[in-house]
């Protein structure tokens, strides 16, 4: 699935779920940079960005985040973001402590299987 393809709330949800792993160790490196860079090319570095204001103004915590999270109920719209979000922590140098619990209870949450090597 496209991400151009993701409804307005959905494409919020993608983007606020991206920073909220990229910042969850206080800085963005490089690969998480890259990550962003390439969403924000797909939906247009101007509709990237007020998308943020939108998610930062309406979910500005964790909680607020899960909450809108457990409203998407189309599975393939979830593995869109769940991959997204997966590969954004799999460009630390370490997945952290904070990214490591948002991406299970993501997991968990949404039903996400995850095949092993």
């Amino acid at each position: 699935m496209k991400i151009t393809e993701l409804t307005n709330e959905q494409q919020v949800a993608l983007v606020a779920t991206i920073e909220a792993i990229a910042m969850s160790d206080g800085t963005i490196n490089e690969g998480e940079q890259k990550t962003i860079g390439q969403i924000a090319s797909e939906l247009g570095v101007d509709t990237y960005r007020a998308l943020l204001r939108d998610a930062d103004e309406r979910y500005p915590n964790t909680d607020a985040l899960k909450q809108l999270l457990e409203t998407i109920k189309d599975q393939e719209v979830r593995e869109t973001i769940y991959g997204l979000a997966l590969q954004d922590a799999m460009l630390s140098p370490a997945i952290n402590h904070l990214q490591s619990k948002m991406l299970e209870w993501l997991r968990k949450t949404w039903d996400i299987t995850v095949e092993e090597g």
